[in-house]
């Protein structure tokens, strides 16, 4: 009972959230004319009755009508109507989703298109951290790209859901460097306040001091080309080879945990001008440990270009996984993304691997998830 009641209540938060996402304006107040009374009635009617067709496509075991509903609507007006449903049918729609959905993919796929995000990212934490071994791939990819608003509200609804500390659990299921990032990530010090340009480039300056101490102090965003040129000339003229880039672990946990995704961005780009390598070959020297490589990487991908950490990760899920294919990633952008940003991921993926999604995701044609993913990425594309 007190699952049921949380999740209305994290419902509720969400569809706060989303409402109130842009930005207000200051107006006097005033009555709702009647055509704007009619529109509202309208719109609740609307939510009712998809949350009644929800509920008779479960008796006809029809997941398409969950899919129609999710091609035509957005997060916000998807959580009003698993809200509809729990009032009119007296359990979460999510419980239903759960226990009547006979695919475990699909299932975890339109449970997460019904819920608020948090709840399916702390849901998809926990079975990484309390199965059978760790799933280090699935702590990395959340961890990695959220920010300290996102990463607070789902820190949150963890211990709610769970009953149990992130920090806690990470500590004692994980281990090394890994284990000292994600600890880091999850104390949520990262800095994103980038109000003030000249604050920006000095800790810009300082980031890319700290991945080398060999480079010039005076080195920032807004140092000019010829002087760039020059600091580069010195800087070769020692002779340093890539074998020797490497980096103190703890300078890069920390530049990868408190600076936030644009400074690291910029940063990189300064780095590369100044040594003529890029960031990633020193990671990969540095790091040693796989799963604190990877971490890195993901944070430094995410910061760089969103779109092609989404494309890397769904195409490393769906053709790399060390035993078998994953569906992990892909539902997870799914769920995650926009419709408009699906469609730049789906373009971006067409660019690099020259196959679409779906032609690469494994399972026959007749497969309830592949054919809701088909719909779903069709409608991103309209």
């Amino acid at each position: 009972m007190f699952t049921n009641l949380f999740f209305v209540f994290i419902l509720s938060t969400s569809f706060f959230m989303c409402a109130t996402h842009d930005k207000t304006k200051s107006v006097q107040p005033e009555k709702k004319s009647e055509e704007e009374s009619k529109k509202l009635t309208t719109n609740e009617d609307k939510i009712i009755t998809q949350a009644t067709s929800i509920r008779e496509a479960f008796v006809d075991a029809s997941p398409d009508v969950l899919v129609d509903i999710i091609i035509t609507t957005n997060v916000s007006e998807r959580l009003q109507i698993a809200m509809a449903y729990t009032r009119k049918y007296g359990k979460p729609l999510e419980h239903d989703l759960e226990t009547k959905l006979g695919n475990k993919d699909l299932g975890k796929l339109m449970t997460g298109m019904f819920e608020p995000r948090s709840v399916f990212l702390a849901k998809d934490l926990r079975h990484a951290i309390a199965g059978l071994g760790t799933d280090e791939n699935t702590l990395s990819e959340i961890l990695c790209c959220l920010k300290a608003s996102e990463l607070k509200e789902l820190i949150g609804t963890y211990h709610m859901l769970h009953k149990k500390r992130l920090f806690k659990d990470i500590e004692a299921d994980t281990s090394g460097d890994f284990r000292k990032l994600l600890l880091k990530l999850v104390e949520v010090v990262r800095n994103e306040n980038e109000d003030d340009r000249k604050e920006f480039n000095l800790r810009v300056a300082d980031v890319v001091k700290k991945l080398n101490p060999e480079v010039p102090t005076s080195v920032s965003t807004t140092t000019k080309r010829p002087l760039l040129d020059h600091i580069k000339y010195v800087f070769h003229s020692k002779k340093q080879k890539a074998e020797n880039l490497y980096v103190n672990i703890q300078s890069i946990i920390d530049v990868f945990s408190t600076h936030s995704f644009i400074v690291i961005d910029k940063a990189s780009q300064n780095y590369e001008k100044i040594t003529g390598y890029e960031l990633t070959e020193t990671i990969r020297k540095s790091a040693k440990k796989e799963d604190f490589q990877e971490l890195l990487l993901d944070i430094l991908q995410f910061s760089v270009n969103r779109t092609e950490f989404y494309v890397h990760k769904i195409h490393d899920g769906l053709t790399q996984y060390k035993f078998k294919p994953s569906r992990k990633s892909l539902t997870r952008a799914l769920v995650m993304l926009s419709h408009s940003e699906l469609s730049h991921v789906q373009l971006a993926y067409q660019t690099f691997f020259r196959r679409k999604i779906i032609n690469v995701l494994d399972g026959k044609p007749g497969d309830p998830y592949k054919s809701a993913v088909n719909r779903i990425l069709n409608s991103c594309d309209n």
